[in-house]
Parts: C-alpha cells; structure tokens; sequence
C-alpha cells in the first residue's frame, strides 16, 4: 500500500498535465507565481478530506433518506392490501403506493450515481459486489417472469432472492407491478396464462399478491440499505475510513485509486444517464431503428424525466460533497476556480432544461421533435467537462467502458 506523503509528487504533474491537454482549461502559471502545485501538501490534504467526507456528507445521508422512504412505502403497502380485502377506499390507498414508489425512486435515483464499494459492478468497481442489481437491476427486466412469480407465489418462499434472478424482483419489478395493467403481460402459450392461474386469481387477487410480492421487496431492499449504512458507518464497517487518503487502506492501493473510484461513479451521468438513458433511445447508439424510444426508463410509471433529473441531483451531491469538501473544491484549489463555475453551471443548465421539459419525452423521441435531442446535448456540455477536463486536471482514469466515446 502507498501512504498519503507518498502520493506528493503526482500533484506536482497535474499542471503539466492541465496545460499539455489545451482543453478548457486556461491560465497555467510561471514558476513561483502561485502555481497549481506550489502547495502539493495542502492539495494532499485536501484530497485526504474529500474523501473522509464521502460517506458521512454524501453517501450515508442518502441511504438514510432511502431507508425512511422505504418505510413509508411499505406502509402504503400494507394499507393498500388491506384496502382490497376490506373493498374500502381502495383508489386511494393505490395512489398512496404509486407516490410512495416515486418518492422511493428519487433518492434511488440519486444513489445510482453512488456506486462506490460494495454498491457497485464487482467487475467495474474497487470493492464491488453487485448490490445495486439487487436493488434495481434495469435494463435487465423481465415483466413476464414477475408475473409468474407472482401467480405462483414463489416470492413467499425462504430462499425467493437467493434462488431467483434479478429481473425478477427489485424496484424495477415493483414499477411493473404497481403500474402496469391488471392483465399480465405474458404470452398466452406460457405460465400464469396458459395454466390458468393468472386468471384464477381475478383482479383482486392480483392486487393483493402484487402487494404481498411488494412487501417482500422493500423487506429485502431494506436489509440490503441497513447493511449499507452499517457498512459505510465509523461506528460499523467504517468503509468512509477505508476510502480516506488518510490512512493505508486495505482496499485501495493509493489515495489516487481512491480519488478515482469516486470520479468513477460520478462518471454515470456519462455512460448510463447521457447515453443509456438517452442517446441509446434517442437511436444515437446501440439501436437498429432511427430511435429506440422504448429503451426509456421509467415508461411504465411515467417517471423517465424526474429519474434523469435525480440523477443529476446525485451528481451534484457527490461532486460537491454535500456540506463538505467534494471535487469542485479540489478543482478550485489546484487553481481553476473557472472549471468550477463552468461544471456547475453547465450542471444547473441540464437540470433546468430537464425540469422545463413539456409533455412526453417518448412522444418526443416518436415524433423527432428537436426539444428531445436538445436534451441530449445540453448534458453533453457537462459530460465533456467531466470526460476531458476533469481527468486531465486531477490525473484521473476514465472507466473503460467510456473510453472508445468521443462524444
């Protein structure tokens, strides 16, 4: 392991770095004029902060707020089930579940661009193992196989989540289950339709099986979220301390590592919210059609705008550190205080253009109508900064799966 007075000398490179690139970045300075690494140690100390402050400022608060919204869903659950067996103000009580799923999903949102330690791809991250498939696993959805689990209710069973995949269950199963159609959306010639079973159940019994398969989600999720909070507390696993620059750490070889494994999550507005999210359905990449609107999250609940917005929100967090210090910070310290405006701006320019949006972005994407595409790209001026700049300034990796975009 490299210990933090070892890292001194890769700052003492980022001004090099910064002015060879001739990107955005502007105003290196002269040797004893207040250069970007007159105060290497200062700047080391700061990345030694940033990263201390990850989990109590950002990432913990998140995940508390999760928890408390998963609380309140599930109670909304409870009342909706009960709703239907007593025939009482059963409209209601659903509407109740749907607000309670879309308050869940915002925060989720949010967390998404947090995938740091064990909340991340084991194949991708530092630390990974895979929890957030476990959480929320879209693209990878399967509705008929939801419906069949729900039918058969297997989701009773002790070892449902250990013996099922995980486009079975989540929340993206719940969005399926508390906002598609009554009718299930298999095909006939397969279970619960071709055995009958789906419609044995009839309408009510639907619901509350939906409910009861709903229940065992959030119960589940919300196992998932305290072992979470547990994990990244001081007083538990204490991964914020394995994350700091301040000691040496098990996980990550250096505090650069370290500072790059946050970068990394940042970059999801890039891979998944910018081109998943958007560009894939938008037919700019990954789509055999002029456009692939039905690659949009959120179509079923109608939460495709107010998703991409959280995920900027989660950005922001991240990026800034909530109340601490976070990378605009860094960035500002190192002498490009102008980088820091510009991200940030860019930043609130992409919410507000989100937030501004009328109507429906799939009829949007449908009928070619430029509003779509200027969301796209708006997005992009921030992506950029984050691809180009950002990593040449603090010497940071660009994930591998960002590498071959030039966009």
């Amino acid at each position: 392991m490299v210990k933090t007075a070892g890292k001194s000398l890769s700052w003492i490179s980022l001004v090099g770095l910064s002015c060879a690139a001739a990107l955005q970045l502007e105003g290196c300075k002269a040797d004893g004029e207040g250069s970007d690494t007159a105060t290497s140690e200062d700047n080391s100390a700061l990345v030694a902060e940033l990263l201390s402050n990850v989990g109590p400022s950002v990432v913990i608060p998140t995940l508390e707020e999760f928890q408390v919204r998963l609380g309140v869903l599930d109670s909304a659950l409870s009342t909706w089930e009960s709703a239907i067996d007593s025939a009482s103000d059963v409209d209601t009580a659903y509407v109740a579940v749907q607000d309670g799923w879309r308050t869940a999903m915002q925060t989720w949102q949010q967390l998404e661009v947090m995938q740091i330690g064990p909340l991340g791809s084991a194949l991708n991250a530092v630390g990974g193992e895979d929890l957030r498939d476990e959480i929320y696993s879209w693209p990878t959805v399967n509705r008929c196989r939801v419906d069949q689990k729900t039918a058969s209710m297997q989701w009773q069973e002790d070892d449902f989540f250990e013996a099922n995949l995980v486009n079975s269950y989540g929340l993206d199963a719940m969005e399926h289950m508390l906002f598609g159609s009554v009718d299930s959306v298999c095909n006939p010639a397969v279970p619960p339709l071709s055995d009958g079973s789906w419609q044995a159940m009839g309408e009510d019994g639907v619901g509350i099986a939906r409910a009861g398969f709903s229940k065992r989600i959030v119960a589940e999720i919300t196992t998932q979220i305290e072992g979470l909070i547990e994990t990244w507390s001081p007083e538990g696993g204490n991964y914020s301390g394995l994350l700091t620059a301040e000691e040496e750490s098990p996980v990550y070889g250096s505090p650069q590592e370290a500072l790059n494994a946050v970068y990394d999550a940042l970059f999801y507005v890039e891979t998944k919210t910018k081109d998943r999210k958007l560009a894939q359905p938008l037919g700019l990449r990954d789509c055999d059609n002029e456009a692939c609107p039905d690659d949009l999250e959120g179509l079923i609940s109608e939460e495709t705008i107010p998703m991409l917005i959280a995920n900027l929100e989660g950005f922001k967090l991240l990026f800034t550190g909530g109340e601490g210090i976070g990378f605009d910070d860094l960035i500002t310290d190192l002498g490009h205080g102008d980088l820091t405006e510009s991200m940030l701006s860019h930043l609130d320019q992409a919410i507000a253009a989100f937030e501004n949006f009328e109507g429906s972005l799939y009829d949007a994407i449908v009928s070619g109508d430029p509003a779509a595409m200027n969301l796209f790209d708006t997005l992009g001026l921030l992506t950029a900064e984050i691809k180009w700049d950002m990593s040449t300034l603090l010497s940071l990796t660009v994930p591998e799966e960002a590498k071959a975009d030039n966009d």
